[in-house]
């Protein structure tokens, strides 16, 4: 990932992923994230998420948390804690996690159709999206 194409004063909507790379400190993106969080931090880029992220933020962190509390494997996860749900209220991280994301500076917005229309026109000159037909 290469965040530093992003021009500073750029607007950028934040989607699961990069909150999740960033929160956990994951071993391959991590570090991009953390690089672009800092940005957001210092008020060099805005950054906009939704609440329905976050809460995708949430779910992941809590299967992630599951897998290593419990030593659970990845596949079947989801489906493992909703059939124990006694499991799910032993978990915290995931919580906490929500939490954070304010203090980040990324603000949490409404998203209507429009803005996904806007969003679907944005990229970053660096990254050209090519087609794999």
């Amino acid at each position: 990932m290469n965040f530093a194409c992003i021009p500073q004063g750029s607007r950028l909507f934040l989607d699961a992923n990069t909150l999740v790379y960033y929160f956990t400190a994951d071993l391959r993106y991590g570090a991009a994230c953390l690089q672009l969080m800092d940005r957001i931090a210092r008020r060099e880029l805005q950054g906009f998420t939704s609440a329905h992220v976050v809460g995708d933020v949430a779910h992941r962190i809590m299967t992630l948390e599951a897998m290593h509390v419990s030593g659970l494997p990845a596949k079947g996860v989801a489906a493992h804690l909703r059939q124990h749900p006694a499991e799910v209220q032993k978990l915290s991280r995931f919580r906490q996690t929500v939490d954070l994301v304010a203090p980040t500076g990324v603000q949490v917005v409404p998203v209507d159709l429009a803005l996904v229309s806007a969003a679907a026109g944005a990229r970053c000159a660096a990254t050209p999206i090519r087609s794999t037909a």
